[in-house]
């Protein structure tokens, strides 16, 4: 993870680019000065995602083999991750270019998308409704685990499995293989390879996360993952609130008063526990 004086500097050459391109207001000198670490993460959570046009979150009409429309999520940032939840609880994390075609609302029987590109997935488990990944080249189905995906046009695909097991079936001979933690398969043309995970395989999908018009309730549970203090709680009336926001290796504290400020909401300290509550 980034340390907090990088992070400092981070925050602190992007606000000196918006402040440099009129972004932000400078109508008074002291206001500029008492523009604190909060305050700077606020703007930039709540601005970063529209201002750079670095992620683009795209609702496209098109249609999946004749069914219904899909929604597609794209990710063109090239240093962070774009993290989005699912309606089945299933979370997302796209690397750069990578994009994701999925439906609004997921039949009964099966949910299933459509990945271009490198992605972490960490699936929801609903043995009822097993969730398949389309690639070109390769059918990926799984119940509930978590893996990183590279389907690149000038690589081979990789599956990388961190927990749980899955099943890949290369469509060009319909050649299947179980997938179990801690396994790589690789697919080349002639043959499919197995090997152990590389370490910190899983890293780079999790250093720096982006999210974009996400519900409060996914965004907390995602951070509540990687943020180092309290757990962060949400108090009711809020589930419907969203937020675009930088992840950064800030602390859950930090986290809270984000939110908090750009929501116009409050918290509370609670033993081990955050609650960020209505006003």
């Amino acid at each position: 993870m980034i340390t907090n004086k990088k992070t400092d500097q981070a925050w602190g050459t992007l606000f000196a680019r918006l402040e440099a391109d009129g972004l932000l207001e400078t109508k008074k000198e002291s206001r500029s000065r008492t523009f604190n670490r909060v305050g700077l993460r606020v703007a930039v959570a709540v601005v970063l995602l529209c201002l750079c046009g670095g992620i683009a979150f795209l609702y496209n009409r098109k249609a999946a083999k004749g069914t219904d429309t899909l929604l597609v999520l794209s990710n063109e940032n090239k240093e962070a991750t774009l993290v989005s939840t699912l309606e089945d609880g299933s979370t997302i994390y796209l690397s750069e270019a990578a994009s994701l075609r999925y439906p609004k609302h997921f039949p009964k029987e099966k949910r299933e998308v459509f990945l271009e590109g490198d992605a972490f997935f960490d699936i929801h488990q609903n043995r009822q409704s097993p969730f398949f990944i389309e690639t070109e080249d390769v059918r990926v189905e799984v119940l509930g685990t978590a893996f990183s995906i590279r389907n690149l046009k000038d690589k081979p695909f990789r599956i990388a499995v961190e927990r749980g097991t899955v099943c890949i079936t290369r469509k060009k001979d319909a050649r299947s293989m179980q997938v179990e933690a801690g396994q790589t398969v690789i697919v080349d043309p002639d043959r499919i390879r197995k090997q152990a995970n590389e370490a910190h395989i899983f890293f780079r999908y999790k250093d720096r996360l982006y999210f974009k018009d996400e519900k409060l309730p996914d965004l907390i549970r995602v951070i509540n993952q990687y943020a180092d203090g309290p757990e962060i709680c949400l108090g009711k009336g809020l589930e419907e609130r969203r937020l675009n926001y930088a992840y950064v290796d800030d602390s859950s504290m930090e986290v809270t008063k984000v939110i908090c400020l750009a929501l116009d909401l409050r918290y509370e300290r609670k033993g081990d526990e955050i609650w960020i509550l209505p006003q």
